[in-house]
Protein backbone atom coordinates (compact mmCIF):
# COMPACT_ATOMS: atom_id res chain seq x y z
CA UNK A 1 0.00 0.00 0.00
CA UNK A 2 2.64 2.56 0.56
CA UNK A 3 4.94 4.19 -1.85
CA UNK A 4 8.33 3.29 -1.52
CA UNK A 5 11.72 2.13 -3.21
CA UNK A 6 12.91 -0.75 -4.63
CA UNK A 7 16.42 -0.41 -6.00
CA UNK A 8 16.49 3.07 -5.71
CA UNK A 9 13.70 3.82 -8.03
CA UNK A 10 10.69 5.23 -6.30
CA UNK A 11 7.39 3.14 -6.69
CA UNK A 12 3.86 5.23 -6.48
CA UNK A 13 1.28 3.21 -5.29
CA UNK A 14 -1.76 3.04 -6.77
CA UNK A 15 -4.54 3.13 -4.64
CA UNK A 16 -7.11 3.19 -7.37
CA UNK A 17 -6.46 -0.57 -7.91
CA UNK A 18 -7.21 -1.60 -4.32
CA UNK A 19 -10.39 -3.58 -3.48
CA UNK A 20 -11.16 -1.18 -0.42
CA UNK A 21 -11.13 1.79 -2.92
CA UNK A 22 -12.75 0.12 -5.36
CA UNK A 23 -15.88 -0.88 -3.01
CA UNK A 24 -15.92 2.79 -1.82
CA UNK A 25 -16.26 3.75 -5.42
CA UNK A 26 -18.89 1.72 -6.23
CA UNK A 27 -21.16 1.22 -3.36
CA UNK A 28 -20.55 3.71 -0.63
CA UNK A 29 -22.66 6.84 -2.50
CA UNK A 30 -25.46 3.62 -2.66
CA UNK A 31 -25.10 2.73 1.01
CA UNK A 32 -25.65 6.59 2.22
CA UNK A 33 -29.08 7.24 0.17
CA UNK A 34 -30.08 3.72 1.78
CA UNK A 35 -28.80 4.37 5.17
CA UNK A 36 -32.04 5.72 6.98
CA UNK A 37 -33.95 3.09 5.79
CA UNK A 38 -32.35 -0.03 6.02
CA UNK A 39 -29.25 0.78 8.12
CA UNK A 40 -31.03 2.90 10.94
CA UNK A 41 -32.74 1.36 12.69
CA UNK A 42 -29.86 -1.40 13.60
CA UNK A 43 -27.14 0.88 13.57
CA UNK A 44 -28.02 4.37 14.35
CA UNK A 45 -27.51 7.71 13.47
CA UNK A 46 -24.81 7.95 11.16
CA UNK A 47 -21.63 10.18 12.32
CA UNK A 48 -20.94 13.15 9.78
CA UNK A 49 -17.35 12.19 10.05
CA UNK A 50 -18.02 9.19 7.99
CA UNK A 51 -18.69 10.79 4.81
CA UNK A 52 -15.89 13.37 5.75
CA UNK A 53 -13.24 10.19 5.80
CA UNK A 54 -14.60 8.37 3.11
CA UNK A 55 -14.44 11.15 1.09
CA UNK A 56 -11.08 12.45 2.00
CA UNK A 57 -9.81 8.44 0.86
CA UNK A 58 -11.71 8.48 -2.52
CA UNK A 59 -8.84 10.99 -3.34
CA UNK A 60 -6.24 10.27 -1.70
CA UNK A 61 -2.81 9.20 -4.16
CA UNK A 62 -5.14 11.34 -6.25
CA UNK A 63 -2.51 13.26 -8.41
CA UNK A 64 -6.05 15.42 -9.71
CA UNK A 65 -6.39 16.69 -6.03
CA UNK A 66 -3.17 18.14 -5.53
CA UNK A 67 0.78 17.12 -5.48
CA UNK A 68 4.47 17.65 -4.58
CA UNK A 69 7.52 17.57 -7.05
CA UNK A 70 10.42 16.50 -5.76
CA UNK A 71 13.74 16.66 -7.19
CA UNK A 72 16.87 15.54 -6.24
CA UNK A 73 19.36 18.22 -6.33
CA UNK A 74 22.17 15.94 -7.52
CA UNK A 75 21.23 14.44 -10.90
CA UNK A 76 18.00 16.62 -11.16
CA UNK A 77 15.57 13.54 -11.08
CA UNK A 78 12.15 14.43 -10.13
CA UNK A 79 9.04 13.05 -9.89
CA UNK A 80 4.74 14.06 -8.57
CA UNK A 81 4.06 13.05 -5.15
CA UNK A 82 0.43 13.05 -4.76
CA UNK A 83 -0.67 13.97 -1.79
CA UNK A 84 -2.16 11.68 1.04
CA UNK A 85 -5.68 12.23 3.04
CA UNK A 86 -3.90 11.74 5.99
CA UNK A 87 -6.55 9.51 7.32
CA UNK A 88 -6.44 7.30 10.50
CA UNK A 89 -8.13 4.23 11.13
CA UNK A 90 -9.75 3.61 7.73
CA UNK A 91 -6.84 4.45 5.01
CA UNK A 92 -4.54 1.74 5.07
CA UNK A 93 -1.64 3.74 3.48
CA UNK A 94 -1.82 6.72 5.84
CA UNK A 95 -2.43 4.62 8.82
CA UNK A 96 0.44 2.87 8.41
CA UNK A 97 2.45 5.15 8.95
CA UNK A 98 0.85 6.04 12.44
CA UNK A 99 1.30 2.56 13.21
CA UNK A 100 5.28 2.76 12.58
CA UNK A 101 5.61 5.75 14.28
CA UNK A 102 3.30 4.53 16.99
CA UNK A 103 5.43 1.77 17.43
CA UNK A 104 8.84 3.49 17.76
CA UNK A 105 7.67 6.37 20.19
CA UNK A 106 6.10 3.67 22.65
CA UNK A 107 9.27 1.67 22.64
CA UNK A 108 11.93 4.75 22.75
CA UNK A 109 9.83 7.13 25.03
CA UNK A 110 7.26 5.53 26.69
CA UNK A 111 7.81 1.83 28.12
CA UNK A 112 10.44 1.50 30.65
CA UNK A 113 13.47 -1.11 30.40
CA UNK A 114 11.14 -4.02 32.54
CA UNK A 115 8.92 -6.96 31.95
CA UNK A 116 5.31 -5.90 29.83
CA UNK A 117 2.33 -8.23 29.09
CA UNK A 118 -0.33 -7.93 26.94
CA UNK A 119 -3.93 -7.88 28.16
CA UNK A 120 -7.35 -7.76 26.26
CA UNK A 121 -10.53 -6.95 28.00
CA UNK A 122 -13.61 -8.09 26.52
CA UNK A 123 -17.44 -7.29 27.39
CA UNK A 124 -20.80 -9.23 26.71
CA UNK A 125 -22.51 -8.77 23.20
CA UNK A 126 -25.45 -8.04 25.48
CA UNK A 127 -23.73 -4.72 26.83
CA UNK A 128 -22.05 -3.46 23.44
CA UNK A 129 -25.10 -2.03 22.33
CA UNK A 130 -24.77 0.90 25.02
CA UNK A 131 -21.05 1.69 23.82
CA UNK A 132 -23.04 1.61 20.20
CA UNK A 133 -24.86 4.76 20.89
CA UNK A 134 -22.60 6.72 23.93
CA UNK A 135 -18.93 6.76 22.64
CA UNK A 136 -18.45 8.80 25.49
CA UNK A 137 -18.62 5.23 27.70
CA UNK A 138 -15.19 3.81 25.96
CA UNK A 139 -13.52 6.10 27.85
CA UNK A 140 -15.05 5.09 31.49
CA UNK A 141 -14.44 1.60 30.16
CA UNK A 142 -10.85 2.36 29.87
CA UNK A 143 -11.14 3.77 33.22
CA UNK A 144 -12.83 0.60 34.82
CA UNK A 145 -10.09 -1.79 33.26
CA UNK A 146 -7.11 0.58 34.47
CA UNK A 147 -8.31 0.95 37.77
CA UNK A 148 -8.99 -3.09 38.10
CA UNK A 149 -5.77 -3.89 37.14
CA UNK A 150 -3.98 -1.17 39.49
CA UNK A 151 -6.14 -3.23 42.14
CA UNK A 152 -5.09 -6.65 41.16
CA UNK A 153 -1.38 -5.95 41.19
CA UNK A 154 -1.80 -3.86 44.44
CA UNK A 155 -3.49 -7.14 45.95
CA UNK A 156 -0.49 -9.53 44.43
CA UNK A 157 1.94 -7.33 45.14
CA UNK A 158 0.71 -5.72 48.86
CA UNK A 159 1.97 -2.31 47.67
CA UNK A 160 -1.45 0.01 47.95
CA UNK A 161 0.14 3.02 47.01
CA UNK A 162 1.77 1.50 44.07
CA UNK A 163 1.26 3.06 40.45
CA UNK A 164 0.76 0.82 37.76
CA UNK A 165 1.98 1.97 33.86
CA UNK A 166 -0.23 1.25 31.01
CA UNK A 167 -0.41 1.98 27.38
CA UNK A 168 -4.45 1.17 26.64
CA UNK A 169 -6.11 1.57 22.79
CA UNK A 170 -9.48 0.71 22.35
CA UNK A 171 -11.43 -0.95 19.63
CA UNK A 172 -14.82 -1.08 18.20
CA UNK A 173 -14.56 -3.89 15.72
CA UNK A 174 -14.18 -7.43 15.66
CA UNK A 175 -12.78 -10.31 13.19
CA UNK A 176 -15.51 -9.91 10.73
CA UNK A 177 -16.26 -5.88 11.19
CA UNK A 178 -19.07 -6.13 13.76
CA UNK A 179 -19.49 -3.91 16.39
CA UNK A 180 -17.30 -5.01 18.99
CA UNK A 181 -15.63 -2.59 21.69
CA UNK A 182 -12.97 -4.41 23.66
CA UNK A 183 -9.65 -3.19 25.26
CA UNK A 184 -5.66 -3.60 24.35
CA UNK A 185 -3.65 -2.69 26.74
CA UNK A 186 0.51 -3.16 26.97
CA UNK A 187 1.04 -3.85 30.66
CA UNK A 188 3.91 -3.47 33.01
CA UNK A 189 4.08 -6.72 34.73
CA UNK A 190 3.90 -5.38 38.40
CA UNK A 191 4.21 -2.02 40.27
CA UNK A 192 6.35 1.13 40.45
CA UNK A 193 7.04 2.26 44.21
CA UNK A 194 6.70 6.10 46.02
CA UNK A 195 10.96 5.52 45.18
CA UNK A 196 10.65 4.77 41.35
CA UNK A 197 11.63 1.54 41.78
CA UNK A 198 9.92 -1.05 39.90
CA UNK A 199 8.39 -4.60 41.83
CA UNK A 200 7.72 -7.59 39.10
CA UNK A 201 3.95 -9.20 39.90
CA UNK A 202 3.78 -13.05 40.38
CA UNK A 203 1.94 -14.46 37.58
CA UNK A 204 -1.77 -15.58 39.27
CA UNK A 205 -4.91 -16.67 38.27
CA UNK A 206 -6.82 -13.70 36.22
CA UNK A 207 -10.00 -14.97 37.65
CA UNK A 208 -9.89 -12.43 40.03
CA UNK A 209 -8.94 -9.37 38.01
CA UNK A 210 -11.89 -10.99 35.44
CA UNK A 211 -14.90 -10.83 38.26
CA UNK A 212 -13.39 -7.63 39.38
CA UNK A 213 -13.53 -5.77 35.81
CA UNK A 214 -17.31 -7.82 35.70
CA UNK A 215 -18.81 -5.83 38.98
CA UNK A 216 -17.05 -2.68 38.46
CA UNK A 217 -18.12 -2.23 34.71
CA UNK A 218 -22.32 -3.60 35.51
CA UNK A 219 -22.12 -0.99 38.58
CA UNK A 220 -20.91 2.22 36.46
CA UNK A 221 -23.97 0.78 33.99
CA UNK A 222 -26.41 0.42 36.47
CA UNK A 223 -25.30 3.90 38.06
CA UNK A 224 -25.96 5.83 34.78
CA UNK A 225 -29.45 4.19 34.61
CA UNK A 226 -28.49 2.38 31.36
CA UNK A 227 -28.69 -1.26 32.92
CA UNK A 228 -31.94 -2.20 34.84
CA UNK A 229 -30.67 -3.60 38.33
CA UNK A 230 -32.06 -6.95 37.41
CA UNK A 231 -30.44 -7.67 34.67
CA UNK A 232 -26.90 -6.35 36.08
CA UNK A 233 -27.65 -8.91 38.70
CA UNK A 234 -28.66 -11.99 35.90
CA UNK A 235 -24.97 -11.09 34.52
CA UNK A 236 -23.61 -11.16 37.91
CA UNK A 237 -24.66 -14.93 38.48
CA UNK A 238 -24.22 -16.33 34.88
CA UNK A 239 -21.30 -18.96 35.14
CA UNK A 240 -20.49 -17.33 31.25
CA UNK A 241 -21.08 -14.21 31.39
CA UNK A 242 -19.90 -12.94 28.05
CA UNK A 243 -17.06 -10.61 30.19
CA UNK A 244 -13.15 -12.30 29.28
CA UNK A 245 -9.80 -11.23 29.89
CA UNK A 246 -6.75 -12.26 28.21
CA UNK A 247 -2.78 -12.34 29.22
CA UNK A 248 0.40 -12.65 26.92
CA UNK A 249 3.34 -14.29 27.82
CA UNK A 250 5.73 -11.68 29.72
CA UNK A 251 7.73 -9.89 27.66
CA UNK A 252 11.42 -9.48 28.53
CA UNK A 253 12.82 -5.93 28.92
CA UNK A 254 15.40 -6.67 26.08
CA UNK A 255 12.87 -7.64 23.66
CA UNK A 256 12.59 -4.36 22.69
CA UNK A 257 11.32 -5.97 18.72
CA UNK A 258 8.32 -7.80 20.58
CA UNK A 259 7.23 -5.14 22.15
CA UNK A 260 6.99 -2.60 19.22
CA UNK A 261 5.32 -5.39 17.52
CA UNK A 262 3.13 -5.19 20.05
CA UNK A 263 2.40 -1.60 20.28
CA UNK A 264 2.12 -1.86 16.24
CA UNK A 265 -0.56 -4.53 16.39
CA UNK A 266 -2.95 -2.68 18.66
CA UNK A 267 -3.65 0.33 16.71
CA UNK A 268 -3.78 -1.57 13.66
CA UNK A 269 -6.43 -0.67 11.19
CA UNK A 270 -9.66 -2.30 11.40
CA UNK A 271 -8.97 -4.65 8.17
CA UNK A 272 -6.49 -6.25 6.46
CA UNK A 273 -6.15 -4.98 2.45
CA UNK A 274 -4.48 -8.54 2.10
CA UNK A 275 -7.38 -10.41 3.55
CA UNK A 276 -9.93 -8.28 0.91
CA UNK A 277 -10.44 -9.01 -2.59
CA UNK A 278 -13.23 -8.37 -5.32
CA UNK A 279 -15.70 -11.27 -6.08
CA UNK A 280 -18.69 -11.37 -8.51
CA UNK A 281 -21.77 -11.17 -6.83
CA UNK A 282 -25.54 -10.82 -7.73
CA UNK A 283 -26.24 -7.55 -7.35
CA UNK A 284 -29.30 -8.76 -5.04
CA UNK A 285 -26.24 -9.15 -2.31
CA UNK A 286 -26.42 -5.56 -1.59
CA UNK A 287 -29.69 -4.58 -2.25
CA UNK A 288 -31.10 -7.00 0.32
CA UNK A 289 -33.51 -8.76 -2.27
CA UNK A 290 -33.99 -12.32 -1.59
Amino acid sequence: MNAGTAGGVYRARKPRETPLWRCMHDHFDRFIQDYDARFQPKLGFLRPVIKEVVGKFLDCGNLEQGFARVRCPDCAHEYLLAFSCRGRWFCPSCHQKKVLLFGEFVTGHVLAAIPHRHHVFAIPIMLRTYFRYDRDLLKELCAVAQECLREYLATSLAMPTGVPGVVMTIHTFGEYLDFHPHLHAIVADGLFGEDGSFHVAPTRDLRPLENLFRARLLKKLVEKGLLPPERAEMLRKWKHSGFSLWRSRRIAPDKKDHAERLAQYIIRNSFSMEKMEITARPERCYTGQR
